[in-house]
């Protein structure tokens, strides 16, 4: 259990990439700030993630959901089960881009996990770029980026209803700045949020990591956290410092299940 403590601290519940894998968990962040805490996608794994480091899930404020792929958000059905089976009665906000919503609302009905039966009252509210989430001077933004646009043509074809809605996250606490990339586009979606930031994570699956490198030179931030790679990347880790260190970055590091940051 993360100590209680004002400080913001984030615990990587799952790390993996879109490819499911035998040690790590899909994409999951436990993130407690002002002594409350939140979950940051919901990737498959992370009920297991929760229960194996001992998590007060049942205090859990909110859910932030930054888009639909399946990593990272397929393991919101059995979080809900596992509390609903543990008799949770605190109210639960959900937030997940809007395009989401309803086809969600409907696949938790298929779950059997309806509102009239489950043991707690849990709300889909929308996540956009006019979200500002607060509570006891903690503050969570989302800033909309262009990870799904590459989907354009397939769904301009055949008229499906999606709207490629993905977020990044700002999180503040009133000092410190932590950003979460989610999945990007490009490096230029985190061109107006990364700057100066004492803590980034970021994906390492869409970006290239000398464009990475470069840019974070010129954000200088005070700590960054690679996550959401490729199988295989972590044996370059130390080639891939050598290439930060060129480019001015000082403190960075590749995320693994179960690391903790304050």
């Amino acid at each position: 259990m993360p100590k209680k403590s004002n400080d913001l601290q984030i615990l990587f519940l799952g790390t993996a990439s879109g490819l499911p894998v035998t040690d790590r968990k899909s994409s999951a962040l436990w993130l407690t700030a002002a002594k409350k805490h939140y979950l940051i996608d919901c990737g498959e794994g992370v009920s297991n993630s929760i229960l194996k480091y001992k998590l007060p899930y049942q205090d859990l404020e909110a859910i932030f959901i930054t888009h639909t792929h399946p990593d990272h958000c397929a393991g919101l059905p059995l979080l809900l089960q596992l509390m609903h089976v543990n008799k949770r009665t605190k109210p639960l906000n959900i937030y997940l881009p809007e395009e989401a919503i309803d086809p969600i609302i409907r696949y938790l009905w298929s779950c059997y996990l309806f509102p009239e039966f489950v043991s707690f009252q849990y709300h889909l509210l929308k996540l956009n770029e006019h979200t500002n989430y607060s509570a006891d001077k903690v503050f969570i933004d989302a800033h909309a980026n262009s990870h799904l646009k590459y989907y354009q043509p397939v769904i301009s074809d055949n008229i499906y209803p999606n709207l490629m809605q993905c977020y990044s996250l700002t999180i503040q606490d009133g000092v410190k700045k932590a950003v979460y990339s989610s999945d990007l586009g490009s490096i230029a979606d985190l061109e107006n949020i990364a700057n100066q930031s004492d803590l980034l994570i970021v994906e390492g699956l869409h970006v290239k990591p000398e464009e990475l490198f470069v840019k974070l030179g010129e954000w200088k931030g005070k700590q960054t956290i690679l996550t959401h790679f490729l199988p295989g990347l972590e044996k370059k880790e130390k080639g891939l410092m050598a290439m930060a260190k060129k480019c001015g970055v000082k403190n960075f590091k590749l995320a693994k299940d179960g690391m903790r940051v304050t």
